[in-house]
Parts: structure tokens; sequence; C-alpha cells
């Protein structure tokens, strides 16, 4: 069987496929050309004239680009990278890819075109994870936008429909699902206040959840949840993309016959529950469901599991 090969990224696939799901280019017979793996040592980036808001983009940039193989690492998406205080620093390896999304944000924060009619949103109140989501509806949406010096988002007024119900998507994610509250407030570290004046404690309808009774081995545990983790972020880019609806399929379905695994509080292994369920809900629902509803599901489920992968 043939071995075709995606051009952006460098991934591999059989010949049944002739798309690639992660970048949707068309793939090819020969095997881009990967000489960055003989390059070694760091290179840092001195960031620190830029807004917050503007290193968080560079950030999302970082993460969200696609690897071959050769070149990602187990443990995190995207290109590896660590900051010190406004430096970014990342493997040598990786400068030219880099240097490219750097001038990518820089444009975006020096300003484009975005027309003479212009709305501002003051970024300063959403957490990490809500920014991370507004930026891929963003981009799903591939809506225009500049940051200006004090890290505001600036849109061009034809958008402002369009930002305003993601932003909508992105406040509703972050109070409850499933009764519980979600990976928004739970990355906050604070359990906080979701507005329904229980102090952020799960309903108690959330609290009739029920466990399976079957001990899993922790590894292969670990591994569907690492499935469950993998599937949904995947799905917060491409929707309907079958490979990952199965993987997340498959990994729910052994989290929803194991017994409380060792170390999770019932709370805890709830939520994952809870908030899987919603996803999968959706996804095997047969009336049709928006994308952006699937992606800010899935959002929730892989902020939510991405400290525990």
């Amino acid at each position: 069987m043939a071995t075709l090969y995606c051009p952006s990224c460098g991934g591999e696939f059989v010949d049944s496929v002739d798309t690639c799901p992660d970048c949707e280019v068309a793939l090819v017979d020969t095997a881009p050309d990967v000489d960055e793996t003989d390059a070694t040592g760091e290179v840092a980036y001195d960031l620190a004239d830029w807004s917050i808001e503007g290193r968080k983009l560079v950030d999302q940039l970082l993460v969200g680009t696609t690897l071959p193989d050769a070149l990602q690492a187990d443990d995190a998406p995207g290109i590896p990278h660590a900051w010190e205080g406004a430096t970014l620093v990342v493997p040598a390896v990786f400068e030219e890819r880099v240097d490219a999304l750097v001038d990518e944000a820089a444009a975006m924060v020096d300003g484009v075109d975005l027309g003479e009619d212009q709305v501002v949103y003051d970024l300063d109140a959403l957490t990490d994870a809500q920014y991370s989501a507004l930026y891929d509806e963003l981009e799903r949406l591939a809506i225009t936008f500049a940051l200006d010096e004090d890290g505001a988002l600036v849109i061009g007024a034809d958008d402002q429909e369009a930002v305003d119900a993601a932003l909508d998507r992105i406040e509703a994610s972050a109070r409850t699902i499933g009764g519980y509250t979600n990976a928004s407030h739970l990355l906050d570290g604070d359990g906080g206040d979701d507005g329904d004046g229980d102090d952020g404690e799960a309903s108690d309808d959330a609290a009739e959840v029920a466990f399976g009774d079957e001990d899993i081995d922790g590894d292969i545990l670990l591994a569907n949840l690492g499935d469950v983790f993998v599937g949904a972020d995947r799905l917060v880019h491409h929707p309907t993309d079958a490979s990952a609806v199965l993987q997340f399929a498959d990994g729910v379905a052994v989290l929803r016959r194991a017994a409380l695994p060792f170390g999770y509080e019932p709370a805890t292994w709830a939520r994952i529950l809870t908030t899987a369920g919603s996803l999968l809900e959706l996804l095997e629902s047969d009336e049709a469901v928006a994308d952006e509803d699937i992606s800010a599901a899935a959002h929730a489920v892989a902020e939510l599991l991405r400290p525990l992968v």
C-alpha cells in the first residue's frame, strides 16, 4: 500500500486518504524535506515590548502548530517552548518556524486593514483558557483581527455579530456543563462562584452521576484519558473529523465502564464524565449540530483534561 504525505506538516497517510485532516491540504507522493533535526541549542525571543495579549497570541500560534511525527513532543501539542518572563525560548530546531509565527503575530499586533468602522474588545477579564477559546473561534470563523497597544482585540464592524456570538458561547461554557463547573473554572484553580448561589459546588442532579464497576488498570485508563483528550483537542479545530470522533467516543466508553480510579475525588471524576458526555451527546445527536457548538464542548473537555494527561 502506497504512502502519501502532507506537504505542510509532513504527516504520513495511507493512499486511501487524499487530504490531511489537520492542515486541510491535498496529500502528495513525496515526503517533504525535514532538515530541521540537525539544529541544536535554544533560541530566545525578547518580547518584553509586547502586550500580555500579544504574547498570548504567540503562545496560541505555537500550540496550534502541527508538526511532523519526528519532531512532535509526546507530552504537549505544537512547538515545544517555555517563557522566561517576557522572553520566549524554543529549541533551535524550530527557529525558522517560530520566526514566521512571531512575524504573523506581529502583523496582527501592529494592525491590519479592518476598514474605517472598528469595534474594540477589552480582553483583560478573560482567563487563559477563555482567551485560547476565543483565538480558536476567530481562526475557525476566519475573522481578521488585530491587537492594539493595550492588548485589546480590534475587529471590523462587519464581524461584530459573529464575535459577540463567539464570546457568548465562551461565557456559557465557563458556567456549567451537566451541572458541574466546567474546565474554565477548574483551570482558574479557585472553583469560582458560577453565579447560581452554590459557591461552585456540584448540583444535586450532577452528584447522582453513576460510575462504572470495572477495575481498569491505571496505565490503560490513562491511555484512554489521553485518547479522549487528543480526540477532543482535534475536534476543537476540526469538529467533523471522523477519526477524532471515533478516538474520543472509544475513550469515553472505557471511562464510563471504570470504577472510581485511585487518586481521583468523586466530584473530579464526575466532572470528567459529564463534560465528556455533553460532547458525546452532541456528536451522537440525530439532529443537526452547529460546528461551533461541537468546538466549544470539545474545548471544555480538552481544557479539563489537559492538566491530567
